[in-house]
């Protein structure tokens, strides 16, 4: 065999070897040290999954969301443990929370408005698991 296509061989292996140990270090990164997320009222712990599933999975109490990515190379999966901030929930225990009654038409609106958003958002699929 001649010395270039050697050459060829050994440099595809070793971006193969570096691909893969940037793969896993990433994945084993981000599961001992998640990323650690926030907004006014909730908070969220991300890491990604060894799987290469485009896949963002989000446990709920209600049902998981699970979002599916499509595009032309696969991607590791994204794993988010949501919860309320601490801030919020000590609002909670010593007070009695009302909540306004709302009539059927705010409800059918809610609802109209939320198929229409997630129609609008395209190619990404909503499901649960």
């Amino acid at each position: 065999m001649p010395t270039s296509v050697l050459a060829s061989v050994g440099r595809a292996l070793a971006l193969s070897l570096l691909a893969a140990v940037a793969f896993l270090g990433g994945v084993t990164a981000t599961q001992l040290w998640p990323v650690h997320t926030q907004t006014d009222y909730f908070a969220a712990d991300l890491s990604l999954t060894p799987a290469l599933d485009s896949t963002a999975r989000l446990p709920m109490v209600v049902g998981d969301v699970v979002l599916t990515f499509d595009g032309p190379l696969p991607a590791p999966g994204l794993r988010a443990r949501p919860s309320v901030r601490q801030e919020v929930t000590e609002l909670l225990p010593g007070r009695r929370v009302d909540t306004p009654a709302c009539s059927p038409g705010e409800r059918n609106c809610a609802k109209r408005s939320t198929v229409v958003y997630a129609r609008w958002r395209g190619p990404t699929r909503w499901g649960r698991s």
